[in-house]
């Protein structure tokens, strides 16, 4: 059924609110932390509770046909080593980014070296932490795996919604090719379970994985983490160890998938040839 949902539906109500929300916070002056919390509140929570509310209802579907528990202990397993291996790969491709980056675009690797700010007040970081773990995953699955994924899929072909998906993603983070490659296997989960629960819990568990890094820093985890340009060199070893697990990991996942497909398709052959039908 997302592929009845206008992507551009969604975009154009979310930019609305969010220079709506801009505009009023010029009117009613507020602190950083709070207006930060009042945006990501509406941009991650009620808009897109209302968007797909309001699409559920008008094609008679529910939310358990698209994310439900019912058979997620099947993927529990690859779920697990996917968070290991995004984790993993997450790191060692931080810093295999800031070696590239180092010699070509110094800035920006001194742009992906500043510390994320977080809330002084201990309500503020609650909330915020909360916003990062639970409705940034569950909104940015909804649309950019269940939505963009599918009517890209639709226009184009599989692959086609799997990378313009996940290439849109990566735009909107910070780390855009990082962010990229996530998409791709967050889209790649999704396509293998079709439930999207399974790339949420993934999404979720990354991004508390990142919450704890940012709390933690620059202390953890300290034999991977590079604070200045100096120490690119001196943690290579470990970060390409990690690196080359975190690939291994997620190397098996578009495997799988094309495998799983083919061995579909050679299915339905099968079937039709017992049944006597021929081209």
């Amino acid at each position: 059924m997302f592929e009845k949902m206008k992507f551009r539906y969604i975009v154009g109500i979310t930019l609305t609110v969010y220079l709506s929300l801009i505009y009023a916070t010029t009117v009613f002056p507020m602190s950083d932390d709070l207006e930060w919390i009042l945006v990501s509140v509406a941009i991650y929570g009620i808009v897109p509770a209302w968007f797909f509310t309001y699409q559920f209802r008008l094609q008679g579907v529910t939310l358990s046909r698209f994310a439900f528990a019912q058979g997620i202990e099947r993927w529990i397993g690859a779920v697990i080593g996917l968070i290991v291996g995004s984790i993993a790969f997450s790191l060692g491709f931080l810093w295999l980014q800031l070696n590239v980056f180092e010699s070509i675009a110094p800035g920006w690797a001194a742009y992906l070296l500043e510390p994320v700010p977080l809330p002084a007040s201990p309500l503020y970081l609650a909330i915020t932490v909360a916003i990062m773990i639970l409705l940034e995953p569950i909104a940015e699955e909804f649309i950019f795996r269940g939505v963009l994924l599918k009517r890209m899929a639709l226009k184009t072909s599989r692959w086609g919604g799997v990378f313009i998906s996940s290439l849109l993603f990566g735009l909107m983070h910070d780390d855009i090719l990082g962010a990229f490659l996530f998409g791709i296997i967050a889209a790649l989960l999704y396509l293998k379970t079709q439930n999207l629960l399974a790339p949420i819990i993934l999404h979720i568990a990354y991004n508390a994985f990142y919450a704890l890094t940012m709390a933690y820093a620059p202390t953890w985890p300290e034999a991977l983490r590079v604070q200045e340009m100096s120490e690119i060199a001196e943690k290579a070893v470990p970060n390409l160890i990690v690196l080359a697990v975190g690939t291994v990991l997620l190397a098996g996942l578009p495997a799988w998938l094309i495998r799983e497909n083919v061995w579909k398709k050679n299915r339905k052959v099968v079937f039709l040839h017992k049944k006597g039908f021929r081209n």
